[in-house]
C-alpha cells in the first residue's frame, strides 16, 4: 500500500475517492451520460487530483492503524470453531 503513497495523504482523500467512486457507480446505473458525452473524457481526466503534501504518520500511528484493519478483517470473516 505504501507504494501508492504515504498512508496519511491516501486516508486524507479517502472519503472523496469514495464519494467520487459512488456517484460514478449510481450514474452508471441509471444509464445517465453527460450532457455533452464528447467531452466526458475531458472531464474525467479533470478529476486527477494530486494527494495532498501532509506529514506521514508517525509508527505509533501507523501500527495502530494497522492493527484496527486486522481487527475488522478478522471479525469479517467467519472463522470455523
Amino acid at each position: 500500500m505504501d507504494s501508492l503513497g504515504r498512508r496519511a495523504q491516501l486516508m486524507a482523500v479517502l472519503d472523496r475517492a469514495m464519494d467520487r467512486a459512488q456517484k460514478t457507480q449510481r450514474d452508471v446505473e441509471s444509464g445517465q451520460h453527460g450532457l455533452f458525452g464528447v467531452f466526458q473524457q475531458e472531464d474525467t481526466e479533470a478529476h486527477n487530483d494530486k494527494l495532498p503534501n501532509i506529514p506521514d504518520w508517525d509508527e505509533q500511528a501507523r501500527l495502530a492503524s494497522e492493527k484496527k484493519f486486522w481487527d475488522f478483517l478478522s471479525a469479517a470473516i467467519p472463522w470455523k470453531t
